[in-house]
């Protein structure tokens, strides 16, 4: 996967608040604690798994980054209770590793109001959550196919071919492909962590097959000549 994919998102739903703002007020959005992933992140924090991050949004508008310098001004005196929601996203940064990802070393995030001194109205913790980040794979046997020898001969016009070879792989001892989420699926809860739920379905786990000849790759549309 390239960088900058999420891996995982996981939707947090609070508690829902009727929130009445002052002309002028606006939320900023802050983290406590938490490891960035590196120093050249910004709001991408470190789960314990190499070339895996993870960073926290605002559900739905104004999409803002826990821990930015954005702030989000109210069109009108009620606050949406999406503001109390957050989605957790998964980044990839690089070449996985296998692992356990504990949520125990996230930041606190914090909701706050500022209108004539600054006040928190929202607080998600993490503790005690963790899944393992796997890295499936097959056991490919050797094979050794006869592809025969076909003569000159054989190519008595334009586009003459040798027979087809068939040559199956079989893989085995293959574990489960859970899948990833994305393509925009997603697990939710709800303000206590419970009752996950599946919203779509995953990115099925994508296996490919590569050819490395060994004596270099023949340009079937150019024209050769043997003399």
């Amino acid at each position: 996967m390239s960088t900058g994919t999420v891996l995982r998102l996981q939707r947090l739903f609070g508690v829902p608040q009727d929130i009445s703002c002052n002309t002028g007020a606006y939320l900023n959005f802050t983290t406590t604690g938490g490891d960035l992933y590196d120093s050249g992140t910004n709001n991408i924090y470190q789960t314990g798994i190499n070339g895996l991050g993870v960073r926290f949004k605002v559900t739905g508008q104004p999409n803002i980054l826990y821990g930015s310098t954005d702030r989000y001004y109210p069109s009108g005196a009620k606050v949406p209770n999406s503001i109390l929601s957050v989605d957790v996203e998964f980044i990839v940064m690089g070449p996985l590793s296998p692992g356990v990802v504990n949520s125990n070393s996230f930041p606190v995030l914090r909701v706050m109001a500022s209108s004539n001194g600054e006040y928190q109205i929202g607080q998600f913790t993490f503790s005690g959550g963790s899944f393992v980040v796997q890295q499936p794979t097959c056991t490919t046997p050797d094979y050794t196919y006869d592809l025969l020898t076909v003569g000159l001969s054989s190519f008595t016009g334009d586009r003459k071919n040798s027979p087809w070879i068939n040559t199956p792989i079989k893989l085995t001892n293959c574990p489960t492909f859970y899948g990833n989420n994305s393509n925009g699926s997603r697990t939710f809860t709800n303000s206590n962590g419970l009752n996950p739920e599946e919203l779509g379905t995953k990115q099925p786990v994508v296996l490919s097959v590569s050819l490395n000849p060994n004596a270099g790759v023949i340009d079937s549309q150019k024209w050769y000549y043997w003399p």
